[in-house]
């Protein structure tokens, strides 16, 4: 423990203590008493609420607690101020329990609040609103966002430009927030998630195909497969 080193010894070699066992835990919830209870893996009742009696369910095997700070920026992001206040807040990776039901925080939505920050500081720095400009910065960020190579990611974030924002016939207000969430919806594809590919046409995806076929030789093999299999399952080639 003090060494914080993982060993099979009794004793650490390291200073020479005497080694305790890491028992894993699990979460689980009581609906009841609407709170987690925090059980170790060993025990050999986990199905009944301590304090109730009432059967609990199996949450994960890793949860924390989400203080005030946290609480409003989830609430923020989804555009439900205030909304969980007397709520039971708890979370796990990307995955929040709020009263005890899963609510899960995708990469986009994070994302998306960037790229209207980004917008909101371009607004407040300039007197003059440059479509052009803002896009060419979002393009860097959805580059510097995505794990493929640069070469596809940029040629997707422009397709996105000239595809969505180029064509409007409100380029004062673009990128807007369904134009927003359609280049989620491209960074998702790039890293091999399906979260919001059902905002994406069938056309897009036979353009997707085209900009994938176009950079396959200068990709790697791994990325390559994962974009093929999302391409032929959404029959776009």
């Amino acid at each position: 423990k003090d060494c914080r080193k993982e060993t099979d010894l009794k004793q650490c070699d390291v200073c020479g203590k005497t080694t305790i066992a890491d028992v894993p835990y699990e979460a689980y919830w009581c609906d009841d008493c609407n709170i987690p209870l925090i059980i170790k893996a060993t025990e050999g009742e986990r199905t009944v609420c301590p304090l109730c009696g009432k059967k609990v369910r199996y949450l994960t095997t890793d949860l924390r607690p989400v203080f005030p700070e946290e609480r409003l920026l989830l609430e923020l992001l989804f555009d439900t101020p205030l909304k969980y206040e007397n709520s039971s807040v708890w979370a796990s990776d990307n995955r929040y329990y709020i009263d005890g039901k899963v609510k899960t925080v995708s990469n986009n939505i994070f994302a998306n609040a960037d790229i209207q920050k980004l917008i909101k500081h371009y607004r407040a720095e300039h007197s003059k609103y440059n479509i052009e400009e803002v896009s060419n910065q979002i393009i860097s960020f959805f580059e510097r966002e995505s794990t493929c190579p640069r070469t596809l990611s940029g040629a997707v974030a422009q397709y996105w430009k000239e595809e969505f924002i180029d064509t409007s016939a409100d380029p004062e207000n673009e990128p807007s927030m369904d134009n927003i969430n359609i280049l989620g919806a491209l960074l998702s594809f790039l890293e091999a998630t399906d979260e919001d590919e059902d905002l994406l046409s069938d056309k897009n995806w036979k353009d997707l195909a085209e900009l994938v076929t176009y950079e396959a030789e200068d990709l790697p093999i791994d990325i390559l497969q994962a974009l093929m299999s999302t391409l032929v399952r959404k029959s776009a080639i």
